[in-house]
């Protein structure tokens, strides 16, 4: 199993060869003509700035439609819209 990961900022990717569970190989690659411009032993992968999150919007998710509601919604949504 190969798995490749182009990051934003970065103009090289990293390619993963694995067997199993086991990592066999891990390089740097050119995207445009595959060539491998590093070895790697180690890969430290942090999330890009924009998508990390503070813990105040991810308080409380909406409560579920109830019954009522949910059966008004799915009419709306299952009615046929106007014609065309």
């Amino acid at each position: 199993m190969c798995s490749t990961i182009g990051p934003a900022l970065k103009t090289d990717w990293w390619n993963r060869t694995c067997f199993g569970d086991e990592v066999e190989r891990s390089v740097y690659v050119d995207p445009t003509t595959g060539e491998i411009l590093q070895s790697l032993e180690t890969v430290n992968i942090y999330p890009v700035k924009h998508f990390v999150s503070t813990q105040r919007p991810t308080g409380k998710a909406p409560s579920p439609l109830s019954g009522k509601e949910l059966k008004q919604r799915l009419d709306v949504l299952n009615s046929p819209g106007p014609a065309a």
